[in-house]
């Protein structure tokens, strides 16, 4: 999926369930936003076998945050 901010420009998850095709169903405007989400853009560039690789200069958090978050446990 695609890397988004929150409303205070933070990275957060992007909320996939089952109700939004797992997040296939989210429809983000023309200016990469969807509520207080904002996608975080950035310049693809192609390496090979056709397909696209995109650097963010987005730092990430530790994956154990992400699951504290995800599942509301420590």
């Amino acid at each position: 999926m695609v890397p988004v901010l929150d409303g205070e420009r933070r990275p957060t998850l992007l909320p996939t369930n089952s109700l939004n095709h797992f997040g296939y169903g989210l429809e983000f405007d023309a200016t990469g936003s969807l509520g207080d989400l904002h996608i975080v853009k950035a310049t693809p560039w192609v390496k090979h076998d056709e397909h696209y690789h995109v650097d963010f200069s987005l730092p990430c958090r530790p994956f154990s945050e992400y699951q504290t978050q995800a599942t509301g446990k420590n």
